[in-house]
């Protein structure tokens, strides 16, 4: 209209997501010729048309505003997570001894990891370079290190265990690398990592010489498991027994049993066993080929150190079946005469006082003979010590003939037998 007030001055306040705006109208002298003559209703679709773009800017950076700020939310708690992570893997590394480390090729400057200067025995951020690196790699080393290196540079993979030294010890380490090239095939910056590797190589040399022990050792060695499962078993084992590693791996090693000890022997073995963790004592077995042999053996047992959990059984033995029967025929000859095999004078009455007092006890009677051949001693005179041996034997084997399975018969001594047997 053309009366529009100049000065009009109209403020709007709107609530939009959870906010307040207010828009401000202020009227214009300017305007005042320029709308003389234009349609009331025109103003007015031109005034919803400015509300309406009005409305949709403020939306849009309402909107915006509100991404924004979740986005800033979402980086926030990326960035947490990032340094949780960070601080997880730094933890990581530390338990596993493991560092990292880059070198540009082009400047020749290299960079460590802070677990990768405590590989070394030196305090994170101490000045490093190529002659610090010689003076802590190992001398009999550095000539291989080399060489890997600059199969690495042409595209090989380094990847080399080596020894260094760290605050005066020697340690083992396992250094891994990948290099990268420009589009010329230029090698222009490396990352790689280090880890101590001195516990595993400590393990690995014990074992490898347990094993070198075990091998070479002249005692036959079985090594079950927690359910007495054979797992291994060394060569003498082999050469003592007749069967093969092969041939045993995951059996019981009840298979070289002799069927001279009984249930009762074997349950007293584990019970001990049991008990002390170790068992010492002789055993008969049996060969492949069917020998029954003599061996002492020692059997311990391998317990978890934190648990107590039995892990393996462990057995030594050795063949003492020479020695066995050896003794054997010392207590025989102690016993029994030698020229007749009969039972010397020592054994029979040790039998005679112990069949005397069952006879007591049963109240049974038993017969007693004592023997002596006249004229012997013209036979051993006129046709020699040898026919009288001869002899002696004939008249032992009679004697034993004339006799049941269960009496006794001895030579006392000299042409003087003896025989007692229950009546």
């Amino acid at each position: 209209q053309a009366d529009i007030e100049p000065n009009l001055r109209e403020t709007v306040e709107l609530e939009l997501l959870g906010r307040k705006w207010r828009i401000d109208y202020q009227g214009r002298i300017d305007l005042k010729e320029t709308i003389v003559g234009v349609e009331p209703n025109l103003i007015v679709v031109v005034g919803l048309i400015i509300d309406a773009i009005l409305f949709l800017v403020i939306f849009s950076l309402a909107k915006q505003r509100d991404a924004l700020t979740i986005q800033s939310d979402e980086f926030s708690q990326l960035m947490e997570q990032f340094k949780d992570s960070e601080r997880r893997l730094k933890l990581t590394h530390a338990v596993a001894k493991l560092g990292s480390w880059n070198r540009d090729l082009q400047s020749n400057t290299l960079s460590w990891s802070d677990q990768t200067y405590r590989i070394f025995g030196l305090a994170p951020g101490s000045p490093i370079d190529n002659e610090l690196l010689t003076e802590l790699y190992y001398k009999n080393d550095i000539d291989k290190v080399r060489s890997a290196w600059k199969e690495a540079i042409t595209g090989k993979p380094f990847d080399i265990e080596h020894r260094i030294w760290s605050n005066g010890v020697l340690r083992w380490v396992n250094q891994r690398a990948e290099v990268i090239y420009d589009e010329m095939r230029r090698p222009i910056f490396a990352q790689g990592s280090i880890q101590d590797i001195t516990d595993r190589k400590e393990t690995e040399l014990a074992l490898r010489l347990g094993t070198r022990v075990i091998q070479s050792a002249r005692e036959s060695i079985l090594i079950t498991d927690a359910d007495a499962n054979l797992i291994d078993v060394n060569p003498m084992f082999s050469e003592l027994t007749g069967y093969s590693r092969d041939e045993v791996v995951g059996k019981n090693p009840r298979f070289l049993g002799s069927g001279r000890h009984d249930g009762s022997f074997f349950e007293e073995m584990w019970n001990e066993l049991g008990v002390s963790g170790t068992w010492q004592g002789e055993i008969w077995n049996k060969t492949k080929n069917g020998d029954v042999f003599a061996c002492r053996i020692n059997i311990s047992t391998l317990k978890d150190e934190l648990t107590g959990e039995v892990l393996n059984y462990v057995g030594m033995f050795s063949d003492i079946t020479e020695i066995r029967l050896q003794q054997e025929r010392m207590e025989h000859l102690a016993h029994h005469d030698p020229m007749t095999d009969l039972p010397n004078r020592l054994e029979f009455m040790d039998r005679l006082s112990q069949e005397v007092s069952r006879t007591v006890r049963q109240d049974r009677m038993m017969a007693v003979a004592y023997i002596d051949l006249d004229g012997f001693k013209p036979v051993n005179d006129d046709y020699g010590h040898l026919v009288g041996d001869l002899a002696l034997k004939e008249v032992a084997e009679r004697l034993q003939f004339a006799v049941r399975k269960e009496d006794v018969v001895a030579r006392l001594g000299g042409d003087e037998f003896g025989s007692f047997f229950l009546i």
